[in-house]
């Protein structure tokens, strides 16, 4: 899963992921800052329905793109897609 940035969205020291339909496990998670630079972090979290996760960065950049290494686990509703979002705060 890969998730661009808006344009101009400004500096982010936090990304929640939102889940809201089905259960992901989300394996590894990398930003990509508009600098240039990047971070990957090894996470491995279940993140169900209507539940949240938040990943805290030590400093707010502006973030140009969010991937992450994912899979829906056999718990999961195979007919409907898993629908997540994911936010940035300061």
């Amino acid at each position: 899963m890969s998730i661009e940035a808006s344009a101009g969205a400004g500096s982010v020291s936090k990304l929640k992921l939102e889940v809201t339909q089905n259960v992901l496990r989300v394996r590894k998670v990398k930003v990509l800052f508009a600098d240039g630079q990047n971070s990957s972090l090894d996470w491995d979290r279940y993140v169900g329905a209507g539940c949240s996760s938040v990943l805290d960065r030590p400093s707010a950049k502006e973030v140009q793109k969010v991937e992450s290494t994912y899979f829906k686990p056999p718990m999961t509703d195979g007919t409907r897609p898993t629908l997540a979002k994911v936010f940035g705060s300061d």
